[in-house]
């Protein structure tokens, strides 16, 4: 996969653009990733964001709400076979 030093985009009616997918793959830029554009003289600078350690583990540690309610019916359950 060759990269280019320069790439034509059309910019959208709502100020959206893609960027093609052979720079998308290179700098692991995916559907949700956050990307840095910065102001340079008379160019703007599209840098790809990259996430500390810690924002990707952020909320590991938190039960999600599915998992809570999975832990109630498991304890509804279990007394009610207590009760038996």
């Amino acid at each position: 996969m060759k990269i280019k030093e320069k790439y034509v985009v059309k910019v959208t009616s709502k100020g959206q653009l893609t960027l093609p997918k052979t720079l998308r793959e290179t700098f692991a830029i995916g559907k949700g990733s956050k990307v840095i554009l910065e102001l340079r003289k008379e160019e703007i600078a599209l840098k790809p964001r990259r996430v500390s350690i810690v924002e990707k583990l952020k909320g590991l540690g938190k039960p999600s709400k599915s998992s809570l309610e999975w832990h109630k019916e498991f304890e509804k359950e279990w007394e009610r076979r207590l009760r038996r």
